[in-house]
């Protein structure tokens, strides 16, 4: 992340990824960049925030059968190449790296208007497709993030949206609420 940039920080709604989130956070302030945190939000929100708030890169936290997982991003919303993660995992495992004085530390700014925003942007994009009747959508994911951000999404395009947040969603289960619906 460049120096005069910002780094965005995401994370699941865990609570262990909530706290690597801030401490990463405390950590890359000591250096002098400046942080944007967006809290608990879906990956493709924390992709789009990078480009969104014009910020040098990104890390997307999330607990997966509890195991962290770090996603870096770069500048465009990717992750970062294999090549850029090596160099990153020799300069966090060397421990060299600069830190800022007390006067230089910049600012830790709290966005939460992100998601309005993206869902702002994808109504944007989607819309030149209007449909006259409202669709019905079924639809479900094992991540609970990703169900709650497609679903207020499918909602703001005007789609009836049934959410299935159950742990055990299947292909099966959202077939049995598209009949149900009558899509």
């Amino acid at each position: 992340c460049p120096a005069d940039s910002a780094l965005l920080i995401g994370s699941d709604n865990s609570t262990g990824s909530a706290a690597l989130a801030g401490a990463l956070a405390a950590g890359a302030l000591s250096t002098g960049v400046a942080i944007i945190s967006i809290g608990g939000i879906a990956a493709p929100v924390t992709r789009f925030g990078v480009g969104h708030y014009h910020a040098g890169g990104g890390i997307h936290i999330r607990l997966e059968a509890e195991r962290v997982h770090l996603d870096f991003i770069s500048q465009t919303g990717a992750n970062i190449n294999r090549a850029q993660e090596r160099k990153l995992e020799n300069l966090l495992a060397s421990d060299d790296f600069r830190l800022c004085s007390a006067a230089d530390i910049r600012p830790w700014v709290q966005q939460k208007e992100l998601l309005a925003d993206f869902y702002a942007q994808g109504r944007e994009l989607l819309t030149s497709n209007n449909h006259s009747a409202r669709p019905k959508v079924a639809i479900g994911s094992a991540d609970r993030n990703n169900t709650f951000l497609a679903a207020g999404f499918l909602s703001i395009l005007g789609c009836e949206v049934r959410p299935d947040y159950s742990p055990g969603v299947s292909p099966e289960s959202l077939a049995d609420q598209v009949v149900n619906l009558g899509a």
